[in-house]
Protein backbone atom coordinates (compact mmCIF):
# COMPACT_ATOMS: atom_id res chain seq x y z
CA UNK A 1 0.00 0.00 0.00
CA UNK A 2 1.44 2.93 -1.06
CA UNK A 3 1.75 6.37 1.31
CA UNK A 4 0.09 9.11 0.74
CA UNK A 5 2.51 12.17 0.12
CA UNK A 6 1.02 15.82 1.40
CA UNK A 7 2.62 18.41 -0.80
CA UNK A 8 3.40 21.53 0.90
CA UNK A 9 1.37 24.56 -0.51
CA UNK A 10 3.91 26.31 -3.49
CA UNK A 11 1.86 29.69 -2.50
CA UNK A 12 2.56 31.09 0.90
CA UNK A 13 1.74 34.03 2.33
CA UNK A 14 2.12 35.70 -1.69
CA UNK A 15 0.39 38.76 -2.14
CA UNK A 16 -0.66 39.34 -6.38
CA UNK A 17 2.07 40.93 -7.51
CA UNK A 18 4.64 38.38 -6.01
CA UNK A 19 2.68 35.44 -7.28
CA UNK A 20 3.38 37.27 -10.56
CA UNK A 21 7.30 36.73 -9.55
CA UNK A 22 6.71 32.99 -8.24
CA UNK A 23 5.12 31.76 -11.56
CA UNK A 24 8.38 33.27 -13.35
CA UNK A 25 10.45 31.40 -11.04
CA UNK A 26 11.89 34.35 -8.85
CA UNK A 27 12.67 34.65 -4.93
CA UNK A 28 9.80 36.48 -3.76
CA UNK A 29 11.82 37.41 0.22
CA UNK A 30 11.07 38.04 3.17
CA UNK A 31 7.07 36.79 4.11
CA UNK A 32 6.79 34.76 0.90
CA UNK A 33 8.58 32.15 -1.03
CA UNK A 34 12.04 32.24 -1.55
CA UNK A 35 12.59 29.17 -3.85
CA UNK A 36 12.97 29.53 -7.52
CA UNK A 37 12.64 27.37 -10.37
CA UNK A 38 8.97 26.63 -10.25
CA UNK A 39 6.68 25.62 -13.15
CA UNK A 40 9.11 25.69 -15.58
CA UNK A 41 6.57 23.68 -18.11
CA UNK A 42 4.26 25.46 -18.99
CA UNK A 43 5.19 28.74 -17.56
CA UNK A 44 4.50 31.40 -20.29
CA UNK A 45 0.56 29.99 -20.02
CA UNK A 46 0.32 30.79 -16.70
CA UNK A 47 2.34 33.93 -16.48
CA UNK A 48 -0.03 34.68 -19.66
CA UNK A 49 -2.93 34.63 -17.85
CA UNK A 50 -1.95 36.27 -14.81
CA UNK A 51 -1.09 39.11 -16.82
CA UNK A 52 -4.11 39.73 -18.40
CA UNK A 53 -6.04 40.22 -15.28
CA UNK A 54 -3.22 41.76 -13.72
CA UNK A 55 -3.62 44.27 -16.60
CA UNK A 56 -6.87 45.19 -16.06
CA UNK A 57 -5.91 46.25 -12.73
CA UNK A 58 -3.50 49.18 -14.19
CA UNK A 59 -0.13 47.31 -13.94
CA UNK A 60 0.10 47.05 -17.55
CA UNK A 61 3.18 49.02 -17.66
CA UNK A 62 5.32 46.45 -15.76
CA UNK A 63 7.53 44.71 -17.86
CA UNK A 64 9.20 41.30 -17.16
CA UNK A 65 12.40 39.77 -16.98
CA UNK A 66 12.18 36.64 -19.47
CA UNK A 67 15.39 34.80 -19.24
CA UNK A 68 16.99 35.77 -15.94
CA UNK A 69 19.11 33.03 -15.09
CA UNK A 70 20.40 33.34 -18.38
CA UNK A 71 21.05 37.30 -18.68
CA UNK A 72 22.32 37.39 -14.74
CA UNK A 73 25.42 35.25 -15.65
CA UNK A 74 26.28 36.85 -19.07
CA UNK A 75 26.23 40.41 -16.90
CA UNK A 76 27.27 39.49 -13.55
CA UNK A 77 29.81 36.11 -13.93
CA UNK A 78 30.18 35.98 -10.21
CA UNK A 79 26.55 36.11 -9.73
CA UNK A 80 24.91 33.16 -7.57
CA UNK A 81 20.71 34.68 -7.52
CA UNK A 82 18.49 37.20 -8.43
CA UNK A 83 16.07 39.39 -5.60
CA UNK A 84 13.29 41.15 -7.14
CA UNK A 85 11.78 44.11 -5.39
CA UNK A 86 9.12 45.90 -6.64
CA UNK A 87 8.70 49.60 -6.25
CA UNK A 88 6.16 52.59 -6.25
CA UNK A 89 6.98 55.49 -7.02
CA UNK A 90 6.24 58.30 -4.66
CA UNK A 91 4.78 61.72 -6.48
CA UNK A 92 8.19 63.65 -5.56
CA UNK A 93 9.50 60.41 -7.26
CA UNK A 94 7.57 60.58 -10.28
CA UNK A 95 8.06 63.99 -10.51
CA UNK A 96 12.07 63.78 -9.92
CA UNK A 97 11.90 61.08 -13.02
CA UNK A 98 9.78 62.94 -15.16
CA UNK A 99 11.83 66.52 -14.63
CA UNK A 100 15.26 64.72 -15.30
CA UNK A 101 13.83 62.31 -18.29
CA UNK A 102 12.33 65.85 -20.05
CA UNK A 103 8.93 63.73 -20.77
CA UNK A 104 5.88 62.89 -18.58
CA UNK A 105 5.62 59.10 -17.48
CA UNK A 106 2.87 57.06 -18.83
CA UNK A 107 -0.42 56.86 -16.40
CA UNK A 108 0.29 53.08 -15.77
CA UNK A 109 4.03 53.69 -15.03
CA UNK A 110 3.69 53.18 -10.99
CA UNK A 111 6.42 51.00 -10.25
CA UNK A 112 9.03 49.18 -11.92
CA UNK A 113 10.83 45.38 -10.73
CA UNK A 114 14.37 46.20 -9.46
CA UNK A 115 16.28 42.71 -9.16
CA UNK A 116 19.32 42.85 -6.89
CA UNK A 117 21.80 40.40 -8.25
CA UNK A 118 24.13 39.21 -5.09
CA UNK A 119 27.28 36.63 -5.27
CA UNK A 120 28.65 34.01 -3.13
CA UNK A 121 28.33 35.53 0.40
CA UNK A 122 24.96 37.73 -0.80
CA UNK A 123 27.25 40.53 -1.48
CA UNK A 124 25.53 42.74 -3.92
CA UNK A 125 26.90 43.14 -7.05
CA UNK A 126 24.59 45.42 -9.51
CA UNK A 127 21.17 45.75 -9.78
CA UNK A 128 18.54 44.49 -13.30
CA UNK A 129 15.60 46.59 -14.52
CA UNK A 130 13.36 45.75 -17.29
CA UNK A 131 11.77 48.99 -19.23
CA UNK A 132 9.34 49.04 -22.29
CA UNK A 133 8.86 51.92 -24.44
CA UNK A 134 6.75 52.43 -27.90
CA UNK A 135 8.97 51.60 -31.24
CA UNK A 136 8.41 52.38 -34.36
CA UNK A 137 6.49 48.79 -34.96
CA UNK A 138 5.20 48.25 -30.92
CA UNK A 139 6.57 47.49 -27.84
CA UNK A 140 10.38 47.43 -27.37
CA UNK A 141 11.53 45.63 -24.03
CA UNK A 142 14.83 46.30 -22.13
CA UNK A 143 16.91 44.65 -19.87
CA UNK A 144 19.32 46.91 -18.43
CA UNK A 145 22.19 45.70 -15.96
CA UNK A 146 23.69 48.22 -13.64
CA UNK A 147 26.91 47.79 -10.92
CA UNK A 148 26.92 49.31 -7.55
CA UNK A 149 27.75 52.53 -9.13
CA UNK A 150 24.74 52.91 -11.13
CA UNK A 151 26.83 52.92 -14.06
CA UNK A 152 25.62 49.97 -17.50
CA UNK A 153 27.30 46.69 -17.28
CA UNK A 154 25.39 45.86 -20.46
CA UNK A 155 22.10 45.81 -22.26
CA UNK A 156 19.94 43.34 -23.71
CA UNK A 157 16.38 44.26 -25.77
CA UNK A 158 14.13 41.31 -25.13
CA UNK A 159 11.23 41.66 -27.34
CA UNK A 160 10.60 43.85 -30.78
CA UNK A 161 9.04 43.80 -33.95
CA UNK A 162 11.36 46.43 -35.38
CA UNK A 163 13.12 45.06 -38.94
CA UNK A 164 16.67 45.45 -37.25
CA UNK A 165 18.71 43.77 -35.50
CA UNK A 166 18.49 45.63 -32.20
CA UNK A 167 20.74 43.58 -30.34
CA UNK A 168 23.76 44.03 -32.55
CA UNK A 169 26.85 44.27 -30.29
CA UNK A 170 28.05 47.44 -32.34
CA UNK A 171 24.78 49.15 -30.99
CA UNK A 172 24.77 47.70 -27.41
CA UNK A 173 28.10 47.96 -26.48
CA UNK A 174 27.39 51.92 -27.17
CA UNK A 175 25.73 51.95 -23.79
CA UNK A 176 28.60 50.20 -21.47
CA UNK A 177 29.31 52.45 -18.36
CA UNK A 178 27.00 54.96 -19.10
CA UNK A 179 25.61 57.29 -16.27
CA UNK A 180 22.12 58.86 -15.41
CA UNK A 181 24.32 61.74 -15.87
CA UNK A 182 25.14 61.25 -19.48
CA UNK A 183 22.67 61.99 -22.79
CA UNK A 184 22.63 58.71 -23.51
CA UNK A 185 20.49 59.65 -27.06
CA UNK A 186 20.86 58.99 -30.47
CA UNK A 187 22.54 61.72 -32.28
CA UNK A 188 24.61 62.62 -29.02
CA UNK A 189 26.63 60.21 -27.22
CA UNK A 190 24.78 56.92 -29.39
CA UNK A 191 24.77 55.74 -32.83
CA UNK A 192 22.09 54.27 -34.47
CA UNK A 193 22.29 51.49 -36.78
CA UNK A 194 22.17 52.22 -39.98
CA UNK A 195 18.45 52.85 -41.58
CA UNK A 196 16.81 52.16 -38.09
CA UNK A 197 17.51 55.43 -36.29
CA UNK A 198 13.54 55.61 -34.82
CA UNK A 199 14.16 52.19 -33.06
CA UNK A 200 17.31 52.81 -32.07
CA UNK A 201 16.31 56.23 -30.65
CA UNK A 202 13.61 54.14 -28.86
CA UNK A 203 16.19 51.57 -27.08
CA UNK A 204 17.76 54.12 -26.02
CA UNK A 205 15.31 56.01 -24.31
CA UNK A 206 14.84 53.15 -22.68
CA UNK A 207 17.56 52.54 -21.84
CA UNK A 208 18.09 56.32 -20.38
CA UNK A 209 14.71 55.67 -18.42
CA UNK A 210 16.03 53.11 -16.29
CA UNK A 211 19.23 55.18 -15.59
CA UNK A 212 17.39 57.81 -13.95
CA UNK A 213 14.49 55.95 -12.39
CA UNK A 214 17.46 53.96 -10.72
CA UNK A 215 19.30 56.94 -9.62
CA UNK A 216 16.26 58.94 -8.31
CA UNK A 217 15.48 55.92 -6.68
CA UNK A 218 18.54 54.72 -5.11
CA UNK A 219 19.07 58.47 -3.93
CA UNK A 220 15.08 58.65 -1.94
CA UNK A 221 16.51 55.49 -0.55
CA UNK A 222 19.82 57.16 0.55
CA UNK A 223 17.91 60.35 1.74
CA UNK A 224 15.36 58.27 3.80
CA UNK A 225 18.19 56.19 5.96
CA UNK A 226 20.10 59.59 6.41
CA UNK A 227 17.10 60.77 7.71
CA UNK A 228 16.43 58.30 10.23
CA UNK A 229 19.93 58.77 11.37
CA UNK A 230 19.39 62.00 12.44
Amino acid sequence: MRRKLHRRPLLLRCNQREKVLLICGLEVGKGGIVRKGFFKIGIRVMLGVLFIGWAGMGHTALCVWKNPERDMHAFFPTAIKYQPRIARYTTAQKQSIERRLGTALDADETEIVLYQIVRKGLVPVGTVLCNQVRGKYGAIHTVVALDLDGRIVGVLVQKHREPADLNAAAFLKQFRGKSAGQPVAVGKDIHPITGATVSCAAVAASVKKSLVIFTVLRQSAHDEKKGRTR
